[in-house]
């Protein structure tokens, strides 16, 4: 059997942690489902006037 081609780093008594940084994630984006499946969904073709609060009592009473 062949061995390991890396070498496997030591374990710390405690782990180091690295800092946020500030535009760290700012290249990705959302997932946007296709219309079919928000339809699906019951979700709007298009977002409605006062969107966020229709959500949120939609998630309430799951």
């Amino acid at each position: 059997m062949a061995t390991a081609a890396f070498d496997t780093p030591k374990l710390k008594s405690y782990p180091v942690i690295p800092l946020v940084q500030a535009g760290a994630m700012s290249h990705l984006k959302p997932f946007v489902a296709s219309r079919p499946i928000q339809k699906a969904l019951g979700f709007p073709e298009e977002l409605v006037e006062d969107w966020q609060a229709k959500a949120i009592e939609k998630w309430a009473n799951c």
